[in-house]
């Protein structure tokens, strides 16, 4: 008899996870992949990838504190930006879509 009370213990407790889950705002885009990172022979750095249509693009070196922001005026759903960095600095890529919230 032991059994049936752990039994709606644990049915009761599933339900309440479910029931809160569906209360969670839903989870915006990913964020534009980053394709090819290539070094040129200057310093800098060539980032491509693919992004929403129309999106406006960060690329941001958080170790430097700098960053690009371009659109995709072509409607191509590709991004290329140059943005001077060193190996190993730390760095991430939005896109923000008119009407959307941005993500990260």
């Amino acid at each position: 008899m032991r059994g049936r009370p752990l039994l709606a213990l644990a049915l009761a407790a599933a339900f309440t996870l479910v029931g809160t889950s569906c209360l969670s705002p839903t989870l915006p885009l990913p964020p534009p992949e980053a394709d090819s990172i290539v070094q040129t022979v200057d310093g800098r750095w060539t980032i491509a990838g693919s992004c929403n249509t129309g999106a406006i693009v960060t690329v941001f070196n958080q170790t430097q504190g700098q960053g690009v922001v371009i659109e995709d005026r072509a409607l191509t759903g590709r991004f290329v930006v140059k943005l001077q960095a060193n190996l190993c600095d730390v760095g991430w890529i939005s896109q923000l879509v008119v009407g959307e919230e941005p993500s990260e």
